[in-house]
């Protein structure tokens, strides 16, 4: 067979080996690092607003000499490493440490691609395929499909770039015989494992090694049954090696997760994320619904997921070797060829359709697995399998003698399956992106009539014009896909590329407070960015309520609602944990305050679901200064209106009210279903109305606008949420987003019972002293969020202010969800560090991994005895 070179090892180092593994490392160095030098680093979707940032603050403690454990900037603080976004322990990460950040993060992509395609070249190598084939394979997986759509997601692309490698080392570990070489393999198996555990991808971690599992069985069937055994127990010592390995991310992150809104994942959750039936089109033709904007494809996809999550396109060469080589699954010899690659295939798509399928409910089942919701990412199995088969399918048409017959069965069948997901992508796809969208099928049809005739015709070429043909044709389909894609764009201006005017707004507002966004919506995109929002702030310094990770205290969730991107609960704006977070700033889109009632189709709603309490005035904040006219007011079903005493006022931009007595108009209707119009012409930034006694009811302001014209508000989502007593209105940002400042934002920290307290000092990672003279027990509380794990460390102090004995450590307790710490009678000091045993255990796990690791490697090296 091709693949199966008769050149000596050295010929091979030699010769073309190197070279081809040259070229696929190099590309993404070249790629990454020339954007980098031009200024645009590759920096786009979660990857710019939360893996970077997150790295960043990695290493900057990395850097400082502190192990990466606590995030101050996020949800008052949340654990760092346990989150696992951050890769804070993966050994790509410790590049922050010592490089420039966009330096750091161009060489964290390049290396990650460059080790996906040449881990992947090496296993098709090893598994008999040619040069050219393992070429061809190794550039699908790594430049197409999966690995290119999330690359928004740096954490999985660097998990998945592993696997190749991973079961390069689990098949020298099932095929090695004993001694020295079984322990080379088992050290390469636990090392690379232990590395897919510290890139902080859940999903590379558990999916990946369900995907090993299964490939294993290929090469579990070539050995005498005799032996299944043995080689079982390897696999074991290979796993708890790999354990072992990245002990220091997991074993923290399952505490963290023991503790956090994923701790009892509903089934809605698990399968939120499943890979929806339309996007199967994709596979094809992959952007019939809609693309990036970008190159050939204008028109943004509009759908469910978002395009990254939903992309599987490998080309459509492979699709069309998988087509070709189907028929051999009829016959015992063909299934041991190529059907491990069918199996992997089809198990990956069925897990990735999660919901859509009956493996839904039965993974749902199967710990750990059930905690995970990005079903979709196991897309990764379908690109593995379909490059594997189409170097297969290489090195067949390459041995091939010239001169065949077209091949016009699989050709025929590729053109079939191109068309039904044409079709079906244009029928699911939106109306006005379907309409503007004819220029790319136009384009992709012509690419799918060239993959026919390559299909059909390749045989009648000689052996190098075939080469030639597969290389051109791979080159161009992959590069038509790539060149569409979202991260080909310069990245969005935001704290992370530049210093944007918004974010120094921001930071001269909010002082040492925390900040909030609130926009559910995500309205204004762009500006949410360059403000600096979650997890971007960690880059400004800025500290924030909110977050945008993976995991967050459940305690924490459920008393601020801030899981979700740009969102909180708004009921407890005006109570009491406002101060106790120290929020001093809220920025919020002016229609989720008031909204112009239209009478366009789809516009906002009328709606009787507004309750003035009677007692004390209702507060509507409108987004901006504005001239009313006017309030009307209709009841909700069985509720009356009173005509008299009513009351409506304004609220100033200088925070002064103004109270009148509006005139008072009954509107036409029958009864109880009649409403009223409250007639005044006030200015100001927020109205007030003070009902005769609790109603509910539906309203609308109507607006002079000057020369003329007028305009209706409808209440958005927060009208009333807002309290003047509470908050401050400060302007609009841009036009686009509306400031209040909290009136009583927190200190920070205060004491429970009579005493005086100053802060002493401030650390990394939220470590902080304070000086606390008490006349008898007190309670000292800080705004910072409580995780098991916080310790302190009470000094007591003489007179001056002097340490007059050693420390005794105490522990933190929780007070709601902040920290506290309950203290004597008496002048202390006051020291809170973050040391959860969970980091312990995992560092002592990962140490003796290391050490286990190091022995391995060091018996392969040992030299014979003579």
């Amino acid at each position: 067979m091709r693949g199966r070179d008769t050149e000596s090892p050295a010929a091979r180092r030699r010769g073309g080996e190197a070279g081809v593994i040259a070229l696929l490392a190099g590309l993404p160095f070249l790629f990454f690092l020339l954007r980098w030098a031009l200024g645009e680093p590759v920096l786009n979707g979660d990857n710019l607003i939360q893996n970077f940032p997150l790295r960043v603050l990695s290493g900057a403690a990395l850097r400082s000499g502190h192990l990466p454990l606590w995030d101050p900037y996020l949800w008052s603080g949340t654990p760092l490493l346990a989150g696992f976004n951050a890769g804070a322990a993966y050994p790509l990460t410790w590049l922050f440490a010592v490089l420039p950040a966009y330096l750091a993060w161009s060489l964290n992509l390049a290396v990650t691609y460059a080790l996906a395609a040449t881990g992947f070249y090496r296993f098709l190598r090893s598994d008999g395929r040619s040069r050219p084939a393992a070429f061809l394979g190794a550039a699908t997986f790594a430049y197409g499909g999966f690995l290119v759509s999330q690359m928004v997601h740096v954490e999985t692309v660097e998990g998945v770039a592993w696997l190749p490698w991973a079961a390069l080392a689990v098949k020298s570990l099932l095929r090695a015989g004993n001694g020295r070489e079984m322990q080379r393999a088992l050290a390469a198996a636990g090392a690379v494992g232990g590395l897919i555990i510290l890139t902080g991808s859940p999903e590379a971690i558990a999916y990946g090694a369900v995907f090993l599992l299964v490939l294993s069985l290929r090469w579990w069937r070539e050995v005498p049954p005799g032996r299944r055994r043995r080689l079982a127990l390897r696999l074991a010592a290979a796993g708890l090696l790999a354990l072992a390995v990245g002990a220091v991310q997991w074993v923290p992150g399952e505490a963290f997760i023991r503790l956090s809104q994923r701790a009892r994942a509903s089934y809605a959750f698990f399968a939120s994320m499943s890979l929806p039936l339309p996007a199967l089109a994709l596979g094809l033709v992959p952007y019939v619904q809609g693309g990036y904007g970008f190159f050939w494809m204008p028109m943004h996809y509009v759908g469910r997921l978002n395009l990254p999550e939903i992309t599987w396109y490998s080309g459509l060469l492979p699709v069309a070797a998988a087509l070709e080589l189907a028929p051999r699954l009829r016959t015992r010899a063909g299934r041991e060829a190529v059907g491990i690659w069918y199996l992997l295939g089809g198990i990956g798509l069925l897990w990735a359709l999660g919901d859509h399928t009956p493996l839904g409910l039965v993974l749902y089942h199967i710990p750990v697995l059930n905690g995970l919701r990005a079903q979709n990412r196991n897309l990764f199995w379908v690109d593995f399998a379909l490059a594997a088969l189409f170097a297969v399918w290489v090195d067949e048409r390459l041995d091939a003698p010239p001169g065949q017959r077209p091949a016009w069965r699989p050709a025929a069948a590729l053109l079939a399956a191109f068309g039904v997901a044409l079709l079906a992508g244009r029928l699911v796809a939106v109306p006005v992106v379907a309409a503007h969208t004819w220029g790319y099928v136009a384009g992709s049809s012509a690419l799918a009539l060239g993959a026919a005739a390559v299909t059909a015709g390749l045989g009648r070429c000689g052996s190098r014009r075939r080469l030639q043909v597969l290389v051109v044709f791979t080159a161009l389909d992959l590069g038509l896909f790539d060149g569409a894609q979202y991260w080909i764009g310069a990245p969005r201006l935001s704290p992370a590329t530049g210093r944007p005017a918004a974010a120094a707004a921001l930071q001269a507002l909010a002082g040492r407070d925390r900040f909030a966004v609130y926009n559910p919506r995500l309205y204004h995109y762009s500006l949410m960015d360059a403000l600096g929002q979650p997890d971007l702030n960690i880059l400004t310094g800025l500290p924030s309520v909110q977050g945008y990770g993976s995991l967050v205290a459940a305690s924490y969730q459920r008393a601020t609602g801030s899981h979700v991107q740009a969102t909180l609960d708004p009921a407890w704006l005006n109570g009491p944990l406002r101060t106790r977070l120290n929020l001093g700033v809220l920025l919020i889109p002016p229609p989720y305050l008031a909204q112009s009632l239209t009478s366009a189709t789809g516009g906002p709603r009328l709606r009787a679901g507004w309750t003035l309490p009677g007692a004390r005035a209702w507060s509507w904040f409108l987004g901006r200064s504005w001239t009313v006219t006017a309030l009307t007011l209709l009841p909700a079903p069985r509720e009356r209106l009173p005509v008299g005493g009513w009351r409506l006022g304004v609220l100033e931009a200088d925070g002064r009210e103004r109270w009148v007595d509006p005139a008072v108009t009954r509107l036409p209707g029958r009864g109880a279903a009649a409403g009223i119009r409250l007639q005044a012409r006030l200015q100001g930034i927020a109205l007030l109305v003070q009902a005769p006694r609790p109603v509910k009811v539906a309203l609308t302001a109507s607006l002079a606008l000057g020369q003329g014209k007028a305009r209706r508000l409808l209440p958005g989502p927060l009208a009333g949420g807002l309290s003047p007593a509470a908050w401050r209105y400060r302007g609009l940002f841009a036009r686009d987003y509306a400031i209040f400042q909290n009136r009583n934002p927190g200190p920070g920290y205060w004491v429970e019972g009579a005493a005086a307290a100053v802060p002493a000092g401030a650390g990394p990672q939220g470590q902080a002293a304070y000086d606390v003279a008490a006349e008898g027990p007190v309670r000292l509380v800080r705004s910072e969020t409580y995780q098991p794990g916080w310790q302190a460390v009470v000094t007591p102090l003489d007179a001056t202010g002097r340490a007059r004995g050693p420390g005794r450590t105490v522990p933190v307790t929780p007070d709601g969800v902040l920290q506290a710490v309950n203290l004597p009678a008496g002048r202390e000091r006051v020291q809170f560090y973050y040391r959860p045993a969970s980091v312990v255990w995992g560092l002592a796990g990962s140490g003796a991994g290391l050490v286990l690791l190091l022995t391995l490697a060091a018996g392969t090296f040992r030299r014979r005895p003579r």
